[in-house]
């Protein structure tokens, strides 16, 4: 997000606003485009032998055309088709998984797999990155090839082996593998699943979840009223409005390879909904969070929630479906007069929820012995503890000092204490988000962005530890987790040069 230098002839809230606004087509053009390009093995052998493998009762005729001799009937169809040979010691496995079609390279033990080569041909530029991930540019955007998964099977178990693509020539790539046991055969397998999901319009997902059977679980904005909705979902219409901004809320489960849309709704009112976070208990009801503007219309709540009634400018907005996206089983608002954005949420084991974000209201709700319960600049982040049924505020807090300052994700611990992660960008030397003592790093660059990372205590009373974490240019933290023994992990980004590593 865009800071916003403060401006005495317009309000905060009026300047977030046209950061936000995009101009949308009121007649749009329903055109379907495409771009083809392909790929193809460069010097194997040229007859290779095909061969089906798990024959089905199935079988598919082909009557295209007024030519007989062309038509086909009775074609049958299998589960896989081995191509053997097409280098030596190496083969190919072509399947079906959903409804994608995927494949593998098979090599024997001892096989050289610099022989596969793979000649790209009809797209705008294709390149490999640093990480060893193919980029292929298209008129319609970017494809990538961000995973490839190699594999021995080495008694009895799955041993990876590190693979990237290498660029040998403007339009020829091979792979490059890390260390191997070449005397067991070695599976590539390029990709694992991608697709498409999203209507006329424009969509942005801010968030997804998986759950414990590996389905996918993602959430956002659309501006699309044709935004795929499944049978039986919450809601299956598009909330009309007015204004070059309007997004519904959509939340989707897709099945674990990528190839079935289970469960899709929208919700939202007549101005501008965006989910930021999501979450799920252990029956996979789904939680989220985001932004609601003030409209006519307004975000969907529910009856005994903790607050009912929009305060204002953005709100945020914490709501609970089941995990079918049938019913809305509690939501509600929280906010001031002003802006919030909240960017992170987790529940504990007995699904109390906590959110956390940034709020520019000075009368944000706050509850009594918190850390901090007065607004402070600018931004400051924020820290709220809700009950499992919406109902009650259990804590809720400020973090922060004159500045611009963001909680981007939060997690918590075994004990229920919260850590949240972010950055801050002070605007004074008097004034510094607040820093523990013995902290990693108690200095911060004035006019540059640090990240911070912060622990409150589980009724949100004390401030546990806090720290920066940065170099000289900008610094923002957008991730955080924990592993076992409580050790934190976040991920961001930074264009400081001296950043620690």
């Amino acid at each position: 997000m865009e800071l916003v230098e403060q401006d005495t002839s317009q309000s905060l809230l009026d300047k977030k606003l046209q950061r936000f606004d995009r101009r949308r087509d009121t007649q749009p053009n329903y055109n379907i485009c495409g771009h083809i390009f392909k790929m193809e093995l460069q010097n194997g052998n040229q007859e290779p032998t095909s061969n089906g493998v798990g024959k089905k009762e199935t079988y598919y005729n082909y009557f295209l055309g007024n030519d007989k001799s062309k038509w086909a009937s009775n074609v049958s169809l299998y589960n896989e088709v081995i191509v053997e040979d097409l280098y030596e010691g190496i083969s190919a496995r072509y399947y079906y998984e959903g409804n994608s079609i995927r494949y593998d390279y098979i090599a024997d033990a001892g096989a050289d797999i610099s022989q596969i080569r793979m000649n790209y041909d009809g797209q705008d530029d294709i390149t490999v990155n640093s990480l060893g991930e193919l980029l292929i540019q298209t008129s319609l955007g970017e494809i990538r090839h961000n995973k490839i998964y190699a594999y021995q099977e080495i008694n009895n178990q799955k041993v990876e082996v590190d693979c990237k693509f290498k660029q040998n020539s403007e339009s020829q790539f091979s792979f490059e593998l890390g260390k191997y046991n070449p005397d067991f055969a070695l599976v590539i397998d390029p990709i694992v699943w991608s697709t498409f999901i999203g209507g006329s319009e424009s969509e942005l997902s801010y968030c997804i979840a998986l759950d414990n059977n590996d389905n996918v679980y993602i959430s956002g904005g659309t501006s699309s009223s044709d935004y795929p909705i499944i049978s039986g979902a919450y809601s299956s219409k598009y909330t009309e409005g007015e204004g070059n901004e309007k997004n519904d809320v959509f939340i989707s489960k897709l099945s674990g390879d990528g190839s079935s849309l289970f469960h899709s709704t929208f919700l939202g009112g007549s101005s501008n909904d965006i989910a930021f976070g999501i979450a799920l208990d252990t029956l996979q009801n789904i939680y989220i969070t985001g932004q609601s503007f003030r409209s006519d219309i307004a975000y969907p709540t529910t009856s005994d929630a903790f607050d009912e009634m929009h305060n204002g400018g953005y709100d945020c907005f914490i709501s609970k479906l089941s995990s079918d996206c049938s019913k809305l089983l509690f939501s509600t608002f929280i906010g001031g007069s002003d802006y919030e954005t909240p960017r992170g949420i987790c529940i504990d084991e007995k699904n109390n929820i906590y959110i956390s974000g940034e709020t520019m209201s000075n009368n944000f709700p706050t509850t009594k012995g918190v850390f901090d319960e007065t607004y402070n600049g600018l931004s400051d982040a924020f820290v709220c503890k809700l009950s499992n049924n919406g109902s009650l505020l259990e804590y809720s807090t400020y973090i922060g000092s004159d500045g611009d300052y963001y909680a981007r994700d939060i997690c918590i611990d075994d004990s229920n204490n919260v850590l949240i992660t972010g950055a801050t960008e002070p605007y004074s030397f008097t004034e510094f988000y607040p820093i523990t003592d013995g902290a990693y790093n108690n200095k911060t660059l004035i006019y540059n962005a640090n990240v911070i990372i912060s622990k409150l205590s589980n009724d949100g009373s004390k401030l546990l530890f806090s720290t920066y974490f940065g170099g000289n240019e900008w610094d923002d933290a957008f991730g955080i987790t924990l592993d076992n023994l409580n050790n934190v992990y976040i991920a961001g980004r930074t264009n400081s040069i001296d950043y620690p590593v």
